[in-house]
């Protein structure tokens, strides 16, 4: 199957076999895109430029061939069902064919030679293991950066073949005679036993086409999303690639002549600019505001200081999907001189039940002199959970209500500029790395990105612990009065203390 790509033509030379299942002739650069000899390959840039067509035609190109099975993946089954999605045009393309059926509870094309095309989802991480048990000569991922790097990666394990048992035998019979007979021309023992092999057994070993097929990992999508940067990075600027490997097809909308481009044009101007130009142009290095905490701003230390005033503050979920937030308690501290310590982040997933209980547990190995704060979403149901909290498994420890207003962005930016200035330090602990992976991600536009929850604890904690708060007078005994051009004398003060004291424990 070869192809000659000429970028100022639309000439494309097929063989006959390797259209498979292919409903129309491809474009110039779907046909390169089909016809790649590495495993591994993108599609990207931007909309309406072919892509998905792209993939679907590369599933479906052995779909003659018996023993052929492909995959094709998005993040939910809700957006494979979606009209015109790549379920819904593979039955445009393939219904009214006698040589195909659908499965729809396995949500599978059967083809009469016993190939599959098999759609799939994969929206946690570990959403991998549903197809443990399967073996794909193709894998395709659709609008790749919704996926995380892992769950990518992770697909490469379900990407194998047979092996065919008469192929293996004749060249096994070929490099014996090319090794062991190179000069000498008479017989051996092990050319007779393969010769006697030869004859009997040979018949009977049936060569297997599938297992010629090319393992073939492929992908499409434009940018934008949380999995932006790993995917410029792996495709784009193909850091790490081998030497022909991990191609990168770059998608326009000129390429698509099924599209009607001008109208689509005109949709597009209603976007945002970094957007549009990331649909319209396919603009890899258009960039929101993404990674407004930069992880080298967080020192890592091994000690913090003996007096720090602490609190743990908790933001939390109640659902175990694998989507969902996680419920997270950030143990934070201001010291003296003003610079803050993030001791401990701890983090789970969980029904109500099981939430309460690890809050309280962590508690429990905290201290009772460390405040517990409790995130107050907007509405009564928060409130009442808070007071039934205080009053059942927080009960004797200092609990209170952190009623948050604005955005997480907006509420970020005292934490942020304090950061920048690298006063924000972390104790040296196994979930430096989640914390500092999520700050690289975080951004104003929540669809930038997956977890923001440590951040936001954390800046709940830096907003409350250091936010303008009530003094009392402290009085002095046996101290001299003075002018009011005055001062105190050094000797008279309370030794690392003013004459006021924060009453909510600043010390």
């Amino acid at each position: 199957m070869n192809i000659r790509d000429k970028s100022d033509s639309d000439e494309i030379s097929l063989e006959p076999r390797s259209n498979g299942y292919i409903p129309h002739l491809p474009t110039t650069r779907q046909a390169a895109f089909l016809f790649l000899s590495c495993q591994e390959a993108f599609y990207g840039g931007a909309g309406g430029g072919g892509k998905s067509d792209a993939l679907l035609m590369a599933a479906l190109q052995y779909a003659d061939v018996p023993g052929y099975s492909a995959l094709i993946i998005r993040r939910n089954f809700s957006d494979l069902a979606l009209p015109n999605a790549l379920m819904d045009r593979a039955n445009v393309w393939l219904r009214g064919r006698k040589d195909a059926r659908w499965n729809d509870n396995r949500k599978q094309w059967m083809f009469s030679g016993g190939a599959t095309l098999t759609f799939g989802f994969l929206e946690g991480t570990r959403d991998a293991d549903r197809y443990a048990s399967a073996e794909f000569h193709f894998i395709g991922v659709d609008e790749l950066t919704q996926f995380s790097e892992k769950q990518y990666v992770d697909l490469f394990a379900r990407l194998r073949k047979p092996r065919c048992i008469r192929c293996d035998f004749d060249q096994e019979y070929r490099r014996h005679h090319e090794t062991a007979h190179e000069r000498q021309q008479e017989k051996c023992i092990t050319c007779k036993e393969l010769e006697r092999e030869r004859l009997r057994g040979r018949g009977r070993m049936p060569h297997l086409e599938a297992a010629h097929i090319p393992l073939r990992m492929r992908s499409a999508s434009n940018p934008g999303n949380v999995g932006h940067d790993w995917v410029k990075r792996r495709f784009v600027a193909r850091t790490g690639a081998p030497a022909g490997d991990r191609i990168f097809i770059p998608a326009r909308l000129d390429d698509n002549p099924h599209i009607n481009g001008d109208e689509y044009v005109k949709s597009l101007l209603n976007l945002d600019p970094i957007t549009r130009a990331r649909i319209l142009r396919g603009d890899w290095e258009a960039r929101s505001m993404r990674g407004v905490l930069k992880r080298e701003w967080f020192e890592i230390v091994d000690t913090i200081p003996s007096e720090l005033s602490l609190a743990r503050y908790w933001d939390t979920a109640y659902q175990k999907k694998k989507t969902s937030d996680y419920t997270v308690g950030v143990k934070y501290g201001v010291s003296r001189d003003g610079i803050s310590y993030i001791v401990h982040i701890a983090r789970m997933k969980g029904n109500p039940h099981e939430v309460e209980t690890f809050i309280a547990n962590v508690a429990a190995q905290d201290s009772r002199n460390i405040r517990i704060i409790l995130q107050q979403e907007p509405g009564s149901g928060s409130a009442l959970w808070i007071g039934a909290m205080q009053r059942g498994v927080l009960l004797g420890y200092p609990v209170q209500a952190d009623a948050v207003r604005g955005t997480k962005f907006e509420r970020s930016q005292p934490f942020r500029a304090a950061a920048e200035a690298c006063h924000v330090k972390l104790l040296r602990g196994a979930w430096n790395d989640d914390f500092l992976d999520e700050c690289e991600q975080f951004s104003p536009d929540e669809r930038e990105y997956e977890h923001d929850d440590q951040i936001d604890a954390a800046c709940g904690a830096f907003n409350l612990i250091t936010a303008p708060q009530p003094f009392e007078f402290t009085p002095v005994p046996n101290r001299r009065v003075f002018s009011s051009n005055s001062y105190w004398d050094d000797d008279d003060l309370p030794r690392g203390r003013g004459l006021f004291r924060n009453i909510r424990g600043a010390w």
